[in-house]
Formats: C-alpha cells, structure tokens, sequence
C-alpha cells in the first residue's frame, strides 16, 4: 500500500505540474497574442500616418517590413495550427515546401514621399540659383560701373589736355590784338588773341 501511495502521490503532484506548466503556457500565449495585437495596431497605424507622407511613419514602416522580410513567419516549414483549449500547438507537415512568396509592396506612400521630397529639393535649387544669379548680376553691374568710372575720368583728362592745348596754340600762333592805323576812310582791322 506504501507504494500505492507513493505513486498516487507522484501522479498528484506530476497533474499538479502538468497544470501549473499548461496554465504558465497559456499567460505566455496570452500575452504573445496581446503583443502581437498591439504590433498590428502600430502597423495600422504607421501605414496610415505613411500613405499621407509622414517622413517617420513612412521610414518606422519600411523597417517593419524589411523584418518581415528578413524572418517571414513559417520560414522552411509549413505550419498548422491546431487549437487546443487556449493553446497554440503546432504540428509541421511537408517540411521540403518553401516559404510563400511575399506580397507584392505597395509603394505609393514611399513614392509619394519620394515626389514631396524632390519638390522640395527643386524648389530650394530653384531659390539657391535665382539668389546666385541675383548676386553675379550686382556684382557684374558694380564692376561695369566702376569701369565706366575709370573710362570716363580718363575722357575727361584728355578733354582737358586737349583743350590746354589748344588754347595753348591759339595763343602761340594767333596774332596779336594790335589795332592797325588805316587811312581816314578806311575801316578799322582788329584782331582778338
């Protein structure tokens, strides 16, 4: 009867095990399945914040899907889910298929980013240029104005030579203001310098 016992005893406290083991498995899942929920959540909510051009949603996004991608779920095996009072219990069958092919991606929210960003790059370049030539043209304009500075302080110069000059050689050549003596009758001859 000891025995009995000792083995009715073991029996107890192995379904007690088995118990604590099946309800510590089940918290686990429950609580894989809330964090897969909320993982889900986020994605829905990144895709919407992505499709109307969020840079950071569109960004967080890709990076969800690149792990996705990395480390698709069932990689090398098929699995089956077989549920069994709360638990998740997976048998693998054909375990020589591949994995499914991924979706095809949807790229309009990335190519709508990609348009907003190239229009704002365009616009700056548009801006950066028109300010380049805004500058090139002053300075363009103060160095014509400085020339035509020189240009004409040089024109004045010779104007002012040229007329020393010449007043110079009237006087030097140009006969002298003297009042020549006519006969009664005739009329008088003068000459200005």
């Amino acid at each position: 009867m000891v025995g009995t016992a000792a083995c009715a005893g073991e029996t107890e406290n192995g379904a007690q095990m088995t118990e604590r083991l099946i309800d510590r498995v089940r918290r686990e899942a429950d609580e894989g399945r809330e964090r897969i929920a909320e993982r889900q959540r986020q994605r829905q909510d990144l895709e919407e914040r992505a499709s109307h051009g969020d840079l950071d949603a569109v960004i967080a996004y890709d990076d969800i899907l690149r792990a996705e991608r990395a480390e698709p779920l069932g990689a090398a095996y098929v699995q089956r889910r077989v549920d069994a009072g709360g638990l998740l219990r997976r048998t693998m069958e054909n375990a020589m298929v591949g994995p499914a092919q991924p979706e095809p991606t949807d790229w309009s929210a990335w190519e709508a980013w990609m348009k907003a960003h190239l229009d704002n790059a365009r616009a700056e370049l548009h801006e950066e240029v028109a300010q380049a030539i805004g500058i090139c043209m002053a300075e363009t304009r103060e160095e014509m104005r400085a020339e035509f500075k020189t240009a004409i302080v040089e024109r004045d110069a010779r104007i002012s030579r040229l007329e020393g000059q010449i007043e110079m050689l009237t006087r030097l050549y140009a006969p002298s203001a003297d009042v020549t003596e006519l006969p009664k009758g005739f009329l008088r001859k003068v000459h200005h310098g």
